[in-house]
């Protein structure tokens, strides 16, 4: 019964900083900003930052694995530099598939209409990622999971929303059309990693084949 009143209290106090964080962070307000200062290297920092907090949640995730720490040459710098780099370069290529697809459908939009319905998502999302990495170190594997299945969600739900919104606002669409234009880069993403991985798998299986008749 104990531990059932910490875990409630530990979910409320979550759920009053996601709304302290918000209240100070409103999506609406940012892309308004955003919108009118039309300055495509604020969004550019903001993804920069996005990037920032993407590696350092990897790093305390896999930091806090005894089995990645105890690798020799496992290297924390390299890790937190990869995974800046990919979501950087990724944030800038998502973008410009939001404005390929946004212009094919026939709205009108740029590079940075494209990227910032992106960034700001991406700002959001990283900040989940953030909070559950850190409720990793708590050492009950319960509350751990409760919270940080909780805090990515919350994150999750205001940055698929906030992408919708960004799409809408920025391109001058309707809601149906951000939907679409969402839905087809989340799809076609799918898609790519999914053929991509079976690709990989049969390019393994071939290698292996050709190495068995070589011996």
């Amino acid at each position: 019964m104990g531990h059932t009143i910490i875990y409630k209290h530990k979910i409320t106090t979550l759920i009053e900083e996601v709304h302290m964080i918000m209240k100070y962070m409103n999506p609406a307000d940012m892309l308004d900003k955003s919108k009118k200062k039309g300055d495509i290297l604020n969004t550019i920092i903001i993804l920069v930052a996005s990037s920032v907090i993407f590696a350092i949640s990897a790093v305390i995730n896999i930091s806090s694995l005894s089995v990645f720490s105890s690798v020799v040459g496992f290297n924390t710098l390299s890790l937190a530099i990869s995974v800046f780099g990919i979501i950087f370069v990724g944030g800038l290529f998502i973008g410009w598939l939001v404005t390929l697809a946004a212009n094919t459908l026939g709205a009108k939009g740029g590079l940075f209409e494209g990227i910032t319905s992106v960034t700001f998502p991406m700002l959001y999302l990283s900040f989940g990622f953030l909070l559950s990495s850190l409720l990793s170190l708590i050492p009950n594997p319960v509350a751990t999971m409760l919270l940080s299945f909780a805090s990515v969600m919350i994150f999750g739900v205001i940055a698929y929303a906030t992408m919708f919104r960004a799409v809408k606002e920025f391109f001058g669409v309707d809601i149906l059309t951000s939907f679409i234009i969402v839905t087809i880069i989340f799809g076609v993403s799918v898609f790519a990693v999914y053929a991509v991985a079976l690709g990989g798998m049969a390019s393994s299986s071939l290698m292996g084949q050709t190495g068995t008749i070589l011996t």
